[in-house]
């Protein structure tokens, strides 16, 4: 953002808040008359504080409305998300932490990379580096990434392979083509996620485990919002340039003949560990791995707790101590690489 749409939106900001004060004051009467008048002693302890603003929102029965009201002016006027969103052209959202450079993200790097490397030594691994949203869809961000960003995924897919480490190069297969990631949401779409378990299985055709037959299917479909549209203020105004996206309930089975092969076996030979991108069913990540590798994957990745410390927690449970896989499928974000290792993203 430059200067005069700084100075513009601090304009705004203090008009906002005077008028906010001036009906504040307006309805000081009404909020005072209906409290017990406060002792010296509640006054200084701030126990009367509380209940003073308490009530004040109860006579104030527009405040809620009224911010949704101002936010989404503000939106309209100097098209600024809230702090976590990136407007992009025609109604594309992005992560704003694909166009940040954390402090110290050259020591995250280099210490994340260095615990790939390590894990990988411990057990077979392909690692499914998914590229930033705002590099596949460079586009429509209508702006550069940050340097620390620009040659990231490029540098790590490099990194991999100097050590044998399997990793698709999902960039070039995703690139062109509509649909991989949602357009208001962080997270790959299930055709992106279709697109990740093919090249997994291109790379891994002679992985080593007893092969069954999957099959997946589309289902219903399902409507929801996409997760950046909440820090889009009033983004109630702009549903025609934010609209809720649909996707298939996709539902993989095993085929005719491989489940009764499959029943007993003592562990999946593929575990997934990973995020959302992973764990949220709305993707069918987990789905189409079992249909693209033709085997049935144990799904440990979790939601909110980022792809190393998803990692840390598998390499300690009883799943990976008493029966390990032939082969763990890691889903690892770009963006994830220039953070603390133990820190989710906010």
């Amino acid at each position: 953002m430059n200067f005069n749409s700084n100075f513009t939106s601090g304009a705004f900001f203090l008009l906002f808040t005077g008028a906010s004060f001036a009906m504040a004051l307006s309805h000081l009467p009404a909020t005072t008359a209906q409290l017990e008048t406060p002792s010296a002693e509640a006054l200084l302890k701030g126990a009367w504080a509380p209940k003073f603003e308490d009530q004040l929102n109860k006579a104030l029965p527009v405040a809620t409305a009224s911010r949704n009201f101002w936010g989404g002016a503000e939106y309209a006027a100097f098209h600024d998300g809230r702090k976590g969103v990136v407007t992009g052209l025609d109604g594309w959202l992005f992560t704003s932490e694909e166009f940040s450079c954390p402090a110290r993200y050259e020591t995250n790097l280099a210490e994340n990379l260095a615990y790939i490397e390590k894990t990988a030594a411990r057990a077979k691994v392909a690692v499914v580096l998914i590229p930033a949203k705002a590099r596949v869809y460079a586009a429509q961000t209508g702006k550069e990434m940050p340097p620390c960003r620009k040659w990231l995924y490029d540098e790590a897919m490099s990194f991999l392979k100097l050590r044998n480490i399997e990793a698709p190069q999902l960039l070039p297969a995703m690139t062109g083509r509509d649909g991989v990631f949602l357009k208001t949401d962080t997270h790959w779409s299930p055709a992106g996620a279709r697109i990740a378990a093919q090249e997994i299985s291109l790379l891994l055709a002679d992985a080593g485990f007893e092969k069954h037959a999957y099959r997946t299917k589309s289902g219903d479909m399902k409507e929801r919002a996409g997760d950046l549209t909440r820090y889009v203020p009033g983004v109630d105004f702009e549903k025609d340039k934010y609209p809720a996206f649909t996707t298939a309930e996709e539902v993989t089975v095993a085929a005719a003949g491989a489940a009764q092969d499959l029943f007993g076996t003592a562990a999946p030979p593929v575990t997934l560990v990973g995020t959302s991108y992973s764990a949220n069913p709305d993707w069918h990540f987990e789905g189409f791995l079992k249909e693209s590798l033709q085997a049935d994957v144990l799904n440990m990745a979790d939601e909110g707790q980022g792809p190393f410390t998803v990692m840390d927690a598998y390499l300690e449970s009883t799943a990976w101590k008493e029966n390990p896989p032939a082969l763990i499928v890691w889903e690892i974000p770009e963006r994830y690489l220039l953070m603390p290792h133990g820190v989710p993203p906010v």
